[in-house]
């Protein structure tokens, strides 16, 4: 599993000839300039992340990963801990909002554990901890937990490359877009 250290030391300038290509090319539409906001500006991004003005997003994936808060314990949010174990369950079964959005943009959803109190069936094998503390008390969490939790991120990206790379699917693992109805 690679580490924050390693993944920064990977990170490069963007491309900005790439993002000035798309940048036209986005100018170029028949819309009023910039009217598409911030999609617009990820998009140029995008570009200059992968060196190309031609940003295709053909192979969409959304991972949840799912934790809970310490300090719902100060009655902060309207459910409690258990819900999250609850909504990750749901992505399982497809029956989430989210589950409904990836079926309608053909992206498969990847629920993932990496702090939840209660344990459920989605990927647990990158939990940082069994949900962070109360913060208006301590710190949520360690500096090292706080790293734990990118590299679980960082890990999950490589796990996806990987899969794709290899031509593999990944049975098991995800909850396709078009599965549940």
């Amino acid at each position: 599993m690679m580490t924050l250290k390693e993944a920064v030391k990977k990170v490069r300038p963007l491309d900005e000839k790439a993002m000035e290509g798309a940048k036209q090319r986005w100018d170029s539409i028949a819309k009023p300039l910039h009217s598409l906001g911030e999609l617009e500006n990820m998009l140029t991004q995008i570009a200059g992340i992968t060196g190309t003005p031609d940003v295709r997003v053909e192979k969409k994936a959304v991972v949840a990963m799912c934790a809970d808060n310490g300090v719902v314990e100060e009655g902060v949010t309207q459910t409690g801990q258990e819900v999250t174990a609850i909504v990750a369950e749901n992505f399982l079964a497809g029956t989430t909002t989210c589950c409904v959005m990836c079926r309608q943009c053909g992206a498969e959803l990847f629920p993932v554990d990496v702090g939840m109190v209660t344990d459920t069936k989605v990927r647990t094998d990158l939990k940082v901890a069994y949900g962070t503390r109360n913060m208006t008390k301590e710190p949520a969490m360690t500096r090292e937990q706080a790293i734990q939790g990118i590299e679980a991120a960082i890990a999950i990206g490589d796990d996806r490359l990987q899969q794709q790379s290899q031509g593999r699917g990944t049975e098991g693992k995800r909850i396709p877009g078009s599965c549940h109805r």
